[in-house]
C-alpha cells in the first residue's frame, strides 16, 4: 500500500505519497515518491468557492437593493398623507393640498 502525509517546504504544503513497486526479478522492487504541491492540487476547487461566494454575495446585495427600493416606492405618499393630516388636525382647511390624492381627504377637509 502507499502511504500519503503531508510535507512543509519553503512555506509550501506538499502531498507526499510512497509506494513500492514490486517486479517480478528478485531484489529489484523500486519505491516511487510523489510530491504534489497542495495548490496545484486543490486551486479549482478553491476557485469554484470563490465564485459560489461571490454569486452569492452579489444576489443578496441585490435583493437588499431591490427590498430598498420597493419600500421606498411604498412609503413615499405616507410623508405626504401625514402633512395632510396633521394640516386638517390643526383645521387648515386651505385649498393647498394635493386633490390628487386616491382619498376623501379633499373632501373631509372642505366640509
Amino acid at each position: 500500500g502507499a502511504d500519503v502525509s503531508r510535507l512543509s517546504l519553503d512555506g509550501e504544503i506538499y502531498y507526499v505519497g510512497i509506494g513500492k513497486i514490486t517486479t517480478i526479478v528478485k531484489g529489484t522492487d523500486l519505491t516511487n515518491i510523489l510530491f504534489l504541491k497542495e495548490s496545484d492540487l486543490i486551486e479549482e476547487v478553491i476557485r469554484g468557492r470563490n465564485v459560489g461566494t461571490y454569486i452569492s454575495i452579489a444576489l443578496v446585495v441585490a435583493a437588499v437593493m431591490i427590498n430598498l427600493g420597493v419600500l421606498t416606492l411604498l412609503l413615499r405618499p405616507l410623508g405626504e398623507l401625514a402633512e395632510n393630516m396633521m394640516r386638517m388636525a390643526a383645521l387648515q382647511t386651505d385649498e393647498s393640498f394635493d386633490k390628487g390624492l386616491d382619498s376623501n381627504l379633499y373632501e373631509i377637509a372642505a366640509i
